[in-house]
């Protein structure tokens, strides 16, 4: 009899439990804006039972799932979002939740923040092999290795990487243009055609100005009036917060950590002098070197590295950038130059589709195959000239001609 009431005890539990982890789902995902989908939403195999989403904070992975459950299941009880940040998950395992949903109609699992949890991509794998009629889909911080998971769980995975807008997509989401991705060969080959095209639709420079200043972060762009405020917050907690989930970290480097990206985003682009910096920060050559690593798994800075080089993660960068332009126009001191945020933008926006190595002439090599000069308009150097795969991305043109390719349309890339 006691054996009984229990098990009657536990049921009524866990039928709670569950109910107010739907309430909590059914209020987030309600709140979700349907008005704009990332790119990449086309690019998921939404049908794969095990999906992960990687990214730094504040490019819209919460958004990206939660518009997918409406899409999908609207306000049926067969999709369920949870973040491992939630307090149940302090005296519950996500392989038991998925457990419990599951046995109570559930179909797909959206779990946010999954990095939170120890132990989290054996949960998965365990719930991707034992239920098999469950589907999970995960979002985690940039930091995450995901070769470090194991090779069970690497193979059955499919992940994606989500980056902040693009040009292309700002343009979408303040709805001045709905414009398709362009590939690289397009712009190279037809830049005249589409700028002249384009910009006789809208005025490329003028948002263009505006996208380089706040447009990168979704999170934040639209937020009444404190847009650099909040981008502010997102690179604080990226420090204090996501970089404690790095294989290998100190949590108590974090004031080093914040010493070094400032003093960074004081001088970026620049080729460092990697013994200045060290003692500047106080710390080891070597030890330096692997925080440049954090910092860019964290998705606050890019290295660049020689042309022909092999990257090892204590190997000196050619030359560091910010992440993006957005983080100049909040934290730099002096003046920012039209170079400075060009090539940033630049390695910005083709790094992640892209190999980017600094050549021995020019700015930046794409894949080994095209040479790059970026910044304000200028004489072309006989490099350029003379090189049919050497181009110049420049700022401050509507349409180019010839191998001078306006640098705005790198940002139609995704």
């Amino acid at each position: 009899m006691l054996l009984f009431l229990c098990t009657i005890y536990y049921i009524c539990i866990n039928i709670y439990t569950m109910n107010k982890l739907r309430d909590k789902s059914n209020q987030v995902i309600g709140s979700v804006p349907m008005r704009f989908s990332r790119h990449l939403n086309e690019q998921i195999d939404w049908n794969h039972r095990l999906v992960g989403i990687i990214g730094p904070r504040g490019v819209g992975k919460t958004t990206l799932m939660l518009q997918q459950i409406v899409h999908r299941f609207g306000n049926s009880y067969e999709a369920l979002y949870i973040s491992l940040e939630d307090f149940y998950f302090s005296s519950h395992s996500l392989y038991q939740l998925a457990y419990d949903f599951r046995n109570r109609g559930g179909k797909c699992l959206f779990v946010d923040e999954v990095h939170k949890q120890a132990n989290w991509s054996q949960d998965l794998i365990n719930i991707f092999h034992n239920i098999q009629d469950l589907s999970v889909v995960f979002s985690g911080s940039s930091v995450i290795d995901m070769l470090k998971q194991g090779a069970d769980f690497c193979k059955n995975v499919k992940t994606y990487n989500l980056q902040g807008l693009s040009f292309r997509e700002y343009l979408k989401y303040i709805g001045v243009a709905d414009l398709p991705v362009f590939s690289l060969e397009d712009i190279i080959n037809n830049h005249r055609d589409i700028a002249l095209d384009l910009s006789s639709r809208f005025k490329p420079l003028f948002h263009f100005d505006n996208y380089l200043v706040n447009g990168y972060y979704p999170s934040t762009y639209n937020q009444t009036d404190n847009t650099l405020q909040n981008i502010e917050q997102l690179l604080m907690q990226a420090i204090e917060v996501d970089l404690n989930y790095l294989e290998g970290y100190d949590p108590h480097n974090a004031g080093n950590m914040k010493q070094l990206f400032y003093a960074i985003a004081q001088n970026a682009p620049f080729k460092p002098n990697i013994l200045r910096l060290s003692e500047k920060v106080g710390v080891h050559r070597n030890t330096l070197i692997v925080y440049l690593f954090h910092l860019e798994k964290a998705g606050l800075i890019q290295l660049l590295y020689p042309a022909g080089s092999i990257i090892s993660i204590l190997q000196k960068p050619q030359t560091i950038f910010l992440n993006n332009s957005n983080i100049h126009t909040l934290l730099s001191e002096r003046e920012l130059t039209a170079g400075t945020i060009s090539k940033t933008f630049f390695m910005n926006q083709l790094s992640h589709l892209w190999s980017i190595k600094k050549p021995n002439n020019g700015d930046f090599e794409v894949d080994a195959k095209w040479i790059f000069e970026v910044g304000t308009y200028k004489k072309p150097s006989k490099f350029l000239v003379n090189n049919p795969h050497a181009f110049s991305a420049t700022d401050g043109i509507e349409v180019g001609s010839n191998h001078t390719i306006p640098l705005w349309l790198f940002g139609l890339l995704y």
